[in-house]
């Protein structure tokens, strides 16, 4: 689909940790994070997340440089997490970087916005399939 050979580094090893993609479709810059899954017993390697911070916008409207206010109000009703990020490997909550997660109805699905100074400076999308 991406038209280009992929080196994979880490999902070819015995404890495969996740490989990541930088790419440019149609101008937008993504970050495409693969995974290895197993399904119906097989391996298989999945997108598990595409990320952006260059210009993208939500079906519903929201884009880069939106407030946290206007993500809250549009998506009332929905699964909201408001969480802060962390600097200095985990250890130290960021002053001005948080993340806003916006759960799908029963999909599994995330789209995450990601703040600086509450402002959306990348969105990715994702699945939580559950604890």
């Amino acid at each position: 689909m991406l038209h280009k050979t992929l080196t994979l580094k880490n999902l070819v090893k015995k404890e495969p940790n996740r490989d990541t993609i930088e790419y440019i479709y149609k101008e937008v810059s993504l970050r495409v994070c693969l995974d290895k899954d197993f399904i119906n017993g097989t391996k298989n390697i999945v997108v598990s997340e595409v990320k952006s911070s260059t210009f993208l916008k939500t079906k519903s409207g929201i884009s880069l440089g939106d407030d946290k206010f206007k993500i809250i109000a549009t998506y009332d009703g929905y699964t909201i997490y408001l969480m802060p990020e962390y600097e200095n490997n985990g250890t130290v909550k960021s002053k001005n970087k948080s993340t806003i997660w916006l759960h799908g109805e029963e999909s599994g699905h995330v789209n995450i916005f990601y703040l600086t100074d509450n402002k959306v400076t990348a969105i990715s999308s994702t699945y939580d399939e559950g604890c």
